[in-house]
């Protein structure tokens, strides 16, 4: 078992409700979509916009209504108490700045999140999660 994953995230298309991203996760076979807020970007809470493309680390959100824990992302620019968490859903309205995982893509619309989440986990659940990070990067078609 590996104790840290490294979680890319690459912005391929984006329309004026959502930025959608392909995400791999390295030496694994994870691979999918994840749907964020629409642009620009911003390190500022509230805006309902996404997050500053960069490294981010992960740590464990406990509680709430996505389970007892789902990954949180922050760095030096977005702070841990703007709550940027990985779960599921489907499109712009499930998410305030959240990278929400998806198994295909539609235009503003992730599918199979719950299934693709629940693989994500998998992966995720027995690490020390705080060693692990995840890297965005754009690459807009």
């Amino acid at each position: 078992m590996t104790e840290s994953y490294v979680i890319h995230v690459n912005r391929r298309w984006q329309t004026e409700e959502s930025t959608i991203s392909d995400f791999s996760v390295e030496n694994t076979d994870l691979k999918g979509y994840i749907l964020e807020e629409k642009g620009p970007s911003s390190a500022q809470a509230g805006m309902q916009l996404r997050i500053p493309a960069g490294e981010y680390n992960l740590v464990w959100h406990h509680g709430g209504r996505f389970g007892p824990k789902v990954p949180k992302l922050f760095n030096f620019q977005v702070s841990p108490g703007r709550l940027i968490l990985i779960h599921p859903g489907n499109d712009a309205s499930d998410t305030e700045g959240c990278l929400i995982v998806g198994h295909s893509r539609k235009i503003n619309r992730v599918e199979s999140s719950k299934l693709k989440f629940g693989q994500l986990m998998k992966l995720l659940e027995p690490t020390d999660l705080s060693k692990s990070k995840l890297i965005i990067t754009e690459d807009f078609q």
